[in-house]
């Protein structure tokens, strides 16, 4: 099931207490580069992708570790749509989410035996081949440094990724209709820095980091995992409320999760340019 739903009351509230906060008056600051409190950006997220995903079946039996792009035939590069933004409730407090999805699938024919969770995929059966990654990144920072030219900040933010990866045999080989899939939705925490710089009250450059690494066990379902995320890249604005920019944007993650009866663990880096468009007040 998809997190849509996560968007929604966040992007409602951002909208509500932009015009409340914009009316109770400017201070100094709300006159610099870096000095809007809201930010709405949406782009074209060119992406390229690496993912390496291995399902065990039950009793620990380890599975196929697969390339869903070099071994199954996925597109390694996709062109997503993009969508972010960030309020500043207070000069040095600000809040930050991001969302976007990297959905795939294709048929393929597989050139070994495949064993992915409890079933076993034979050399040269036809394949239907998925693989859905949905991200969702909510982040909280504090500015160390704020004045009319730069900005430092550091924060924490979580980034829920949601997989799921599954295939199913096709056609006559495939018999009863042969067929495996998987699914996670793993929180990740990560500890983040920004720097923003203002070469001309209309041109800014924009960089972004963040990792962490997490291990839990609860009631016998275990996750973990690391992330490692930023981006790097420059605006222009344009008019007033109006602002274009370009970006080059990375993730690299790794989890693990694992249940009662079976392990799944994925590796995946996707990362590429973004171009956007937004509008700040």
């Amino acid at each position: 099931m998809r997190r849509h739903w996560l968007i929604i009351p966040l992007t409602l509230g951002l909208i509500s207490v932009g015009p409340v906060a914009y009316a109770q008056g400017e201070p100094e600051w709300r006159s610099w580069p870096m000095g809007e409190r809201f930010g709405l950006n949406v782009g074209s997220f060119f992406a390229n992708l690496e993912t390496t995903v291995r399902l065990d079946g039950t009793g620990g039996i380890l599975g196929t570790e697969i390339s869903f792009e070099q071994d199954l035939g996925l597109d390694d590069t996709k062109t997503r749509i993009m969508a972010g933004g960030y309020w500043r409730f207070f000069k040095k407090h600000r809040l930050d989410f991001s969302y976007f999805n990297l959905d795939r699938s294709g048929d393929s024919t597989s050139t070994v035996n495949i064993r992915f969770g409890d079933e076993i995929f034979q050399a040269d059966l036809p394949l239907h081949v998925f693989l859905d990654i949905e991200v969702f990144n909510l982040g909280y920072s504090y500015s160390i440094l704020f004045d009319e030219k730069k900005e430092l900040a550091v924060g924490f933010a979580l980034s829920f990724q949601d997989l799921t990866a599954g295939l199913q045999g096709t056609g006559v080989l495939a018999g009863l209709d042969v067929s495996e899939s998987s699914s996670v939705l793993a929180p990740l925490p990560t500890f983040t820095g920004r720097f923003a710089y203002a070469i001309t009250p209309k041109w800014i450059v924009d960089t972004n980091i963040g990792y962490f690494t997490i291990e839990v066990d609860s009631g016998g379902d275990e996750l973990s995992g690391d992330i490692i995320a930023g981006n790097a890249g420059v605006r222009w604005q344009l008019l007033k409320h109006f602002h274009l920019g370009l970006l080059y944007q990375f993730f690299v993650v790794n989890v693990n999760t694992k249940g009662e009866t079976k392990q799944l663990a994925v590796d995946y880096d996707y990362f590429g340019p973004v171009l956007f468009a937004g509008w700040s007040f």
